[in-house]
């Protein structure tokens, strides 16, 4: 089904995927915006939506002082006071790794080199083809959690792995000392 340039097909991805995760959403076109909300509403646990890129902002910072989570974050490029690349690189001084994906009418190279530049995830030239977008969100949530997943063993194994050091210590100095307690014992013990 297409409708004011949104293609809609939510049979392809999992729905369950997104039950739990927040989006913060960033576009200045209100039909567009209201478009995608609404389905992104149908998905998500929490869809904050943003007329542009200082409010936006706003919003992921209110998200952290509150720890509210934002998982995602899916903005436009071109939009007033403030743009797409200058929010993502207000983005990255407070989360390097959250996931972004940019949603443009225009292919131009300078805002795709610029947004690599500042780690942008993806990046969709519109119309938004919602099924396209939704699949690319859960691709980049599914790498940024894996990655999570990796850093979190990353840290339970360094942990183990210093307790059984540790404790390796430990019986060492106990051997050593049970050695050294008998080493009196055997020279007092033997006479001549």
């Amino acid at each position: 089904m297409k409708t004011n340039n949104i293609t809609e097909d939510k049979n392809s991805f999992n729905k369950d995927f997104f039950k739990d995760l927040t989006v913060l959403y960033i576009e200045d076109d209100e039909t567009l915006s209201a478009n995608v909300r609404n389905i992104f509403e149908a998905l998500f646990f929490k869809v904050i939506s943003s007329s542009n890129g200082i409010v936006g902002l706003n919003n992921f910072k209110k998200s952290l002082e509150t720890n509210n989570k934002i998982d995602i974050i899916i903005s436009d490029i071109n939009m007033p006071k403030m743009n797409g690349i200058e929010l993502l690189q207000k983005i990255r001084e407070y989360d390097k790794d959250i996931p972004f994906i940019f949603t443009t009418a225009h292919s131009d190279t300078k805002y795709t080199l610029e947004s690599i530049k500042h780690g942008i995830s993806d990046y969709i030239i519109k119309p938004i083809d919602v099924q396209t977008l939704v699949n690319n969100m859960q691709k980049v949530y599914q790498e940024r959690a894996n990655q999570i997943s990796i850093e979190n063993s990353h840290k339970k194994l360094t942990q183990q792995n210093k307790e059984l050091e540790s404790k390796v210590e430990s019986e060492i100095k106990k051997k050593r000392r049970a050695r050294t307690s008998y080493i009196p014992v055997l020279k007092d013990g033997y006479h001549e």
